[in-house]
């Protein structure tokens, strides 16, 4: 007897079920076959906008990607093209004059608006009218990217790391007037 009934829950589920449907509902209509899904997602992906991978460090500054996404997420206004033509440059290991890290400052203030980069560019400010007070070159290095990361633990979970971009120091060999060598000055006070 357990037997027959085994074999009779097994064959009911085997076939699917004991019942069909026999008119269409406003289930089966909305059922679709795989090929009938397949293509609606193919057209729901054809109007999805393509996945480009845009690296701003990369992208030419003077012709960017639409898929950048300082362009996607500012347009292609000045400010983002001055960022990223000085962040290469910045990144690529070149120094920036005090006028180059002031122009990259103030792009960097109109797109993010951060208070570091407010202190940054007044700083860089402060620095551009004493050097030409002291009468230093205007093309001497300003600011230099240094590679190096360094662990911020005022952080609560520690994850911050801080990758130092430094002012550059340089020292004045050229004589003046007198014919004597000028001291060594160090850019920062």
């Amino acid at each position: 007897m357990k037997t027959l009934l085994g074999f009779l829950i097994l064959v009911t589920l085997l076939s699917g079920c004991s019942t069909k449907n026999s008119g269409t509902s406003d289930v089966s209509r909305s059922v679709q076959s795989p090929a009938q899904a397949l293509e609606q997602h193919g057209k729901e992906k054809s109007l999805e906008e393509p996945f480009v991978l845009v690296n701003v460090l990369t992208d030419d500054p003077d012709n960017p990607s639409p898929y950048n996404p300082l362009v996607k997420k500012f347009g292609d206004i000045p400010e983002v093209r001055t960022y990223m033509r000085l962040s290469q440059k910045l990144m690529s290991g070149a120094s920036l004059t005090v006028d180059e890290a002031i122009a990259l400052f103030t792009a960097e203030l109109h797109l993010y608006s951060w208070e570091t980069t407010r202190d940054m560019l007044k700083s860089a400010v402060e620095n551009k009218e004493r050097n030409e007070r002291l009468g230093f070159p205007a093309d001497s290095p300003y600011l230099t990217y240094t590679g190096s990361s360094t662990k911020d633990f005022t952080k609560s979970d520690n994850s911050a790391a801080v990758t130092g971009i430094a002012p550059h120091s340089y020292t004045t060999t050229d004589t003046d007037a007198g014919g004597e060598v000028p001291a060594s000055t160090d850019q920062e006070d």
